[in-house]
C-alpha cells in the first residue's frame, strides 16, 4: 500500500476524528517536505550520484553539514508521522 492509501484507510477507520486526521495529514505533508529538502541537499552535493548514496552512510551527511541536518528532519518528520498514524 502506497502513503496515500494508508491516509485513505486510515480516514475510514472507525473512532478517527477530523482532528486526529488533520494531525496525520500535516505530519505526512511534513515528512514529505523535509525528504524533499535532503533530496535537493543530496542532490546539490552528489549531482547524478545521489540515487547510489541517498540511503548509505554517505547520504546522511558529516555532523554538522548541511547534508546531515536536513537528513535529521527527515528521520524526526518520518517518526512524528509514523506516530501521529498509532
Amino acid at each position: 500500500m502506497d502513503r496515500h492509501g494508508a491516509l485513505r484507510s486510515l480516514a475510514k477507520a472507525p473512532g478517527v476524528s477530523d482532528m486526529s486526521l488533520y494531525r496525520v495529514h500535516q505530519m505526512y505533508r511534513e515528512a514529505v517536505a523535509a525528504d524533499e529538502a535532503w533530496s535537493l541537499e543530496g542532490q546539490r552535493i552528489f549531482g547524478k550520484r545521489w540515487g547510489d548514496v541517498r540511503y548509505t552512510r554517505q547520504g546522511e551527511g558529516d555532523p554538522g553539514s548541511m547534508l546531515h541536518s536536513r537528513y535529521q528532519a527527515f528521520l524526526w518528520a518520518r517518526v512524528a508521522w509514523q506516530e501521529a498514524q498509532a
